[in-house]
């Protein structure tokens, strides 16, 4: 059973009907707007102060605007209650250390939201890369872009820490963090603008350098759709397309080049989020893994805004 905080259009889009779809009750769903009721049997309260006596579950699942995330993980976290937190967790790694700190001492767990790895065209990309046929990465370009928004979205406040870095941005510097080595992450090149009439940043790059491979990311807010990722081997090329968000009965795609000719195609079409549920309360995911994933991205995303 699980509650969840926060009832926006990601909610009743996609994590809702993910639940159902993997046969996960939902108990209740604590949100600010102006409701005490039900729908469709799930009860919904607004009295968000109250986590800790409207949550039944053991699990809360959260999903509200970046700048809530920290206050509503600890309260979540200091009811007794396993998180999972939409990405990014947190702001910066102060905070990090102490949601972990927290967690450890009350024996919960904590989970970032990054379904796409759970896809089987992610686990695919893992398996191509380790079975090492391609050589060694030498260049990795990921991408994340999509059309503006209603501007009433959250995305374009800057009071609840929007903006297209803690975003899209997310998305291709994390799975820089899955293949690239941390510790060249020092010094990280980055660019972030906004455009006349906003008040947080649109777009942005990021560029470094990870032993012999050459790393660059994108992200924007108010651009033409793109959301791939490119890898360049010492012998061939890799192209991913939708590497990141898509529905869950979207046919994605691999293609692996060599010499500039098409080697092999392979397509997926997989229920990311219903796998991260699944393996979450299974217990199948390698939770010191995940938090350390969880801190290099943390990290990468402070270097990316502070340089």
């Amino acid at each position: 059973m699980i509650s969840i905080i926060g009832y926006g259009n990601h909610v009743r889009k996609n994590i809702i009907p993910a639940l159902d779809r993997a046969n996960i009750k939902i108990d209740s769903i604590i949100t600010k707007g102006d409701v005490n009721k039900e729908v469709d049997g799930i009860k919904l309260y607004n009295d968000i102060k109250q986590i800790g006596s409207l949550i039944v579950g053991d699990i809360v699942y959260i999903a509200t605007p970046i700048s809530t995330h920290y206050e509503l993980v600890i309260a979540a976290l200091n009811s007794g209650k396993h998180v999972i937190c939409e990405k990014p967790l947190v702001e910066n790694i102060k905070h990090l250390e102490n949601v972990y700190c927290l967690a450890e001492k009350k024996g919960v767990l904590v989970y970032q939201v990054e379904m796409y790895k759970y896809h089987k065209q992610y686990l695919s990309i893992k398996t191509l890369i380790e079975e090492n046929d391609l050589g060694q990465i030498k260049f990795i370009s990921a991408d994340f872009r999509i059309p503006h928004l209603n501007k009433t979205d959250i995305r374009y406040s800057p009071l609840l820490s929007g903006g297209a870095l803690m975003d899209v941005g997310f998305y291709p510097l994390s799975f820089m963090t899955s293949f690239l080595d941390m510790d060249e992450y020092k010094h990280v090149y980055s660019t972030n603008q906004s455009a006349h009439g906003y008040h947080v940043d649109l777009n942005g790059m990021a560029v470094w350098k990870s032993n012999e491979c050459i790393a660059t990311a994108s992200w924007a807010i108010g651009s033409a759709y793109k959301n791939s990722v490119t890898i360049e081997f010492e012998k061939g090329r890799m192209e991913i397309e939708r590497a990141f968000s898509k529905p869950h009965n979207y046919e994605s795609i691999i293609k692996v080049e060599i010499n500039g000719s098409i080697k092999k195609e392979y397509t997926f079409e997989d229920d990311h989020f219903v796998n991260m549920f699944n393996a979450i309360i299974d217990g199948q995911i390698d939770f010191a893994q995940h938090m350390e994933d969880t801190k290099n991205v943390v990290l990468l995303m402070e270097r990316v805004r502070n340089s």
